[in-house]
């Protein structure tokens, strides 16, 4: 689809300034090799200057290095700026530069950084300043700026960005430069420049977006609340969708292509249903663990002596504990249904009643005489929380709870979801993605262009499943980093060498880590891992050469002997010590 390049006509306004708060160095003050030095630079006094990495490990490494020598060399020395500048890797996540209570932050002049992910943590003090211009970026995390709420500069010019993040909700002092950029979506900035809070923009002669030559308002207003309605939502969460492209084809209803954005929404698994034409999914930072709550309920008969007595186990649908709703029980084979009160019993004192098949209730509470409850006095007054897993008991009904959690961990939805056939770009980071496994033969590993696993779950990566797909799309892009995969020899032998060949699609292979070694995958020694078993046949030869030697001692001994004895007469030690054999008449003549 041709692009055409639209001007933004915005009033002008002028700064006094303020570019200045952001630190930069020039290429001068570096350090020859790479390594981090503390320099003064107009007013911030203590500033760190960051020059000449080659991973983002190593370059998080000198952090450390560098926080330890403040603290126990320099303890006056409070570094509030860094600048990072001239590195030769493709990714970088800012949570990394958390360590320091940063006001001013600059990562330019990286030709071959393309992608910042993570999110900073909320500065300390004062407005803040971030610097990202002059790089070759193309991919910037959409809630990098979350943690921000005093943002006064952000310069994302001269990249190659085709989407901005999220700008933090309450910042109507924020002034943005995005000059350089000629990809931008319009739809994006128009969006921005909308907003209640708008920010002020920067450079306007210079700054540019992107939209269709066929992109027009008709049907607008009716668009819009149609995609919010089969937008993802449920009771405790709501994507947020977008129109990327529309295209006309002849003959056809013009079509929309859609971005759907549940990043950071606490859900436990992808989406069911999707809008039409979805080709973007964002489902990152969802890794909150919600608690379901599982009761066990023993029978408290009196009169029964088993060992251990019948159970039934009944778990609840509901995340939240304080919900009253129904609980599936289990016994066996019989299946049954707990109906109570409310679900919270480690709150209420909530009588357990079950409905057989048949219709029939049973008041287990009661059986043998005596009416019991299950609760737990002990209980937090807001139920279960905190990701710990609780468990209460209550004497005579043997009455137990405790709490499980659900992640998002599977991928199957991409392979079996008809409503995510479209997909091309699919960004999970920071989740607990196990595997990937169930994309072995799909369409989508075929087809996508963009599949973002940073920060999960992965143990092992299957190479075979990916085997042909960079030869049939050539413009994939996958990261992996931040997963500690099980490192062996298979990993060095196998894995090592994939991600080497394919670290033209793999952009992140630095990151790749290992959760039994302190390494990268790319750094793992194979002689380290790859402990071959002993071969005991090389042992053989020596057991050959022993027995030959001791064939050899046992002849001469004999012939020994033998000489001995014909020219003395009588056997030497210990021949003459043993004892006659019948057959030794034989030798006596």
């Amino acid at each position: 689809m041709l692009l055409a390049s639209l001007v933004l006509v915005l009033l002008p306004l002028s700064l006094n300034g303020i570019d200045r708060q952001c630190v930069n160095f020039p290429e001068e003050e570096c350090p020859p090799q790479d390594g981090c030095i503390i320099l003064s630079y107009i007013k911030h006094n203590d500033s760190l200057l960051c020059c000449h990495f080659e991973t983002p490990f190593l370059l998080q490494e000198a952090l450390g290095e560098k926080i330890k020598e403040i603290n126990e060399i320099k303890p006056g020395v409070n570094i509030t700026a860094l600048h990072i500048r001239n590195v030769s890797f493709y990714s970088l996540d800012v949570s990394a530069l958390n360590n320091f209570p940063l006001q001013f932050v600059s990562i330019t002049d990286n030709s071959v950084l393309r992608n910042l992910s993570g999110q900073f943590n909320q500065f300390q003090s004062g407005p803040g300043c971030l610097n990202f211009s002059t790089n070759n970026l193309d991919i910037l995390d959409v809630n990098i700026l979350k943690n921000i709420d005093k943002l006064q500069f952000l310069d994302l010019s001269q990249n190659n960005l085709t989407s901005l993040p999220h700008l933090p909700d309450t910042n109507d002092t924020l002034h943005l430069d995005i000059s350089g950029n000629k990809n931008v979506l319009c739809n994006e900035v128009k969006a921005i420049m909308m907003a209640e809070n708008k920010p002020h923009f920067e450079r306007q002669d210079n700054t540019y977006c992107s939209s269709s030559q066929t992109f027009h308002w008709f049907n607008s207003t009716e668009r819009i609340p149609l995609l919010e309605k089969v937008c993802p939502q449920g009771h405790d969460y709501k994507c947020k969708c977008e129109t990327v492209r529309l295209f006309i084809v002849p003959g056809k209803p013009p079509a929309y292509s859609v971005q759907v954005d549940c990043s950071g929404q606490r859900l436990t698994a992808l989406p069911e249903l999707l809008p039409n034409n979805t080709v973007h999914l964002n489902i990152s930072n969802n890794n909150s663990r919600l608690p379901t709550t599982t009761t066990t309920v023993v029978n408290p008969r009196l009169d029964r002596t088993d060992d251990p007595p019948p159970y039934y186990s009944c778990t609840s649908p509901s995340p939240s504990p304080s919900a009253s709703g129904l609980m599936t029980c289990n016994q066996q084979s019989s299946q049954l249904k707990l109906v109570s009160s409310s679900l919270s019993l480690l709150r209420t004192a909530a009588k357990v009643m079950f409905e057989q098949r048949d219709g029939q209730s049973v008041d287990l509470a009661q059986v043998g005489g005596r009416e019991q409850a299950c609760e737990s006095p002990q209980a937090p007054a807001g139920g279960l929380g905190n990701g710990k897993q609780t468990e209460m008991v209550a004497a005579h009904t043997g009455c137990y709870g405790s709490e499980s959690f659900s992640v998002v961990s599977s991928l199957t939805p991409l392979v079996s979801n008809l409503a995510y056939k479209e997909i091309r770009v699919f960004i999970a980071d920071n989740n607990y993605i196990s595997s990937i496994l169930n994309l072995e033969g799909s369409d989508f590993i075929k087809t996508f262009n963009v599949l973002s696993l940073r920060k999960n779950n992965l143990k092992t990566l299957p190479t075979y499943i990916l085997s042909n797909t960079f030869d049939r799309n050539v413009n994939s892009k996958m990261y992996l980093g931040l997963n500690k995969l099980h490192c062996d020899c298979n990993t060095a032998q196998i894995i090592k060498m994939w991600l080497f060949t394919n670290k033209k699609y793999v952009l992140d292979v630095e990151d790749v880590l290992c959760d039994n070694f302190k390494e990268r995958v790319i750094d793992l020694d194979k002689n380290l891992v790859c402990m071959t078993q002993r071969v005991w046949t090389d042992y053989i030869y020596y057991i050959i050469a022993g027995q030959v030697a001791l064939l050899l001692l046992l002849v001469s001994k004999v012939s020994y002997d033998y000489w001995v004895f014909k020219t003395t007469g009588y056997l030497p030690w210990p021949a003459s010590k043993m004892p006659k054999m019948p057959c030794d008449w034989l030798f006596e003549s």
